[in-house]
């Protein structure tokens, strides 16, 4: 591809973020096509009414192949090419599953397979057999990266430099900065230099966190990409809520916001 050209790459790793940064930027495949391709249509897992081929697929698809491929399918060096190795993640272990109707660290191994395997759309009948034989999930608790996600109010935890501190900050994920968002290497970073300028009076600035929260266009953006693309006016909804979301839209015909959500592909 051209930006990993320009970009002067050497090694995989640094190819894959410049990748990555591309894709960030041009976002606008579609899914379904992507993940649907070459397979029979019982086997496609995930459905799109008119797939469309994207620009450039063909293009970042086999990059994809040759970087991506052999790191998916084989995590260790003696893993068989037939065999996938899947790491499945629960914060809410207290809830009973949509399938398994029981919290999941009351689950077994085959029980999880099984709650996972139905969110991923294995037909029903084909997921006890799968879970017994084609199968072997290992639960494990890990209390020191839940710990990172656990509710918490201000004062839970330190301010990088407590008032009154001279000569001591606290850094890294469990202390507290301002409109970060912990589990990101940006946000150890952030705490080491908000402490080093604070201590030191250095006259700079901690480089500022993506305002996503507060930016309407973000999540309008991601809302929809949530939706597989898919329109406000393509839901499939109820008589009343159909009407209400007609009269809506006449009202703003012919206004900047209907510009704006037509740009997003909202409406």
């Amino acid at each position: 591809m051209k930006a990993v050209k320009d970009s002067g790459a050497k090694t995989d790793a640094q190819k894959l973020l410049v990748i990555n940064d591309w894709l960030a930027h041009h976002n606008t495949f579609d899914m379904a096509y992507i993940m649907n391709s070459g397979k029979e249509k019982a086997d496609q897992p995930m459905y799109s009414k008119d797939p469309e081929i994207p620009e450039h697929y063909g293009d970042v698809q086999k990059v994809f192949d040759e970087m991506y491929r052999p790191q998916i399918q084989q995590q260790f060096h003696d893993q068989p090419k037939n065999q996938l190795c899947v790491w499945v993640y629960a914060l809410f272990t207290d809830k009973p599953g949509d399938y398994i109707k029981k919290p999941m660290r009351d689950c077994t191994g085959k029980e999880i397979c099984m709650e996972w395997l139905y969110h991923i759309g294995v037909p029903e009948e084909d997921i006890a057999e799968l879970a017994e034989h084609s199968a072997n999930t290992v639960p494990v608790m890990m209390p020191y990266i839940d710990a990172f996600f656990m509710p918490r109010a201000m004062g839970d935890r330190p301010d990088v430099v407590p008032e009154g501190a001279v000569n001591f900050a606290f850094l890294g994920q469990f202390a507290e900065t301002a409109r970060d968002t912990i589990f990101t290497t940006e946000y150890s970073m952030r705490t080491g230099m908000e402490a080093v300028y604070t201590l030191l009076n250095i006259d700079r600035g901690v480089p500022e966190v993506w305002g996503s929260t507060y930016d309407v266009r973000s999540l309008i953006d991601a809302t929809v990409k949530l939706r597989d693309g898919k329109k406000i006016t393509d839901m499939d909804l109820p008589l009343i809520p159909r009407l209400a979301l007609k009269e809506a839209l006449k009202k703003i015909e012919g206004t900047d916001l209907e510009k704006f959500l037509k740009e997003y592909n909202a409406i």
